[in-house]
């Protein structure tokens, strides 16, 4: 064990992980080994803290952006963000598989396909109906300051 224990700003901690830091860059930052960054959150429950909440405000501030994009008509990357949405939230694929019992596996996979606009449209109104879109983005367009738990 090292003669002194290296100080380490938490608020920096939190800072750093709220702009998604990997251990490597944190420990550039506050003057350490990357070692030292993950002892520390192993043993030490403020950093830990420290670093979830940063961690939780970059994911709430990324699913903020996402849900702006998606309640925008205009956005280019709209159709995009609801394919994401769809596989990561709703855990939608478009991989299918077919199993024959003593035959082949059929797989496919849709490559290059273009969604649906009146699909995507519905989606939207759907989110938008249910206040999703409002709770996330705002009526007004600008993003909440709601807790995380309440966007889930």
């Amino acid at each position: 064990m090292p003669a002194h224990k290296k100080e380490i700003d938490l608020n920096m901690i939190e800072s750093l992980a709220r702009i998604g830091c990997t251990d490597e860059e944190m420990a550039v930052v506050v003057g350490c080994a990357s070692r030292t960054i993950e002892r520390r959150r192993k043993a030490d429950e403020a950093f830990r803290d420290a670093e979830t909440r940063g961690t939780a405000t970059m994911k709430l501030s990324l699913r903020r952006g996402l849900f702006r994009i998606v309640g925008d008509d205009t956005h280019p990357k709209q159709i995009t963000a609801l394919i994401f949405l769809a596989k990561t939230v709703l855990g939608m694929s478009e991989r299918h598989q077919v199993d024959i019992p003593n035959k082949v596996t059929v797989q496919h996979e849709l490559v290059d396909a273009e969604p649906d606009p009146a699909r995507i449209a519905s989606i939207v109104n759907v989110l938008r109906d249910a206040g999703v879109l409002d709770r996330v983005i705002g009526s007004n367009g600008d993003a909440t300051e709601e807790p995380e738990e309440t966007l889930q």
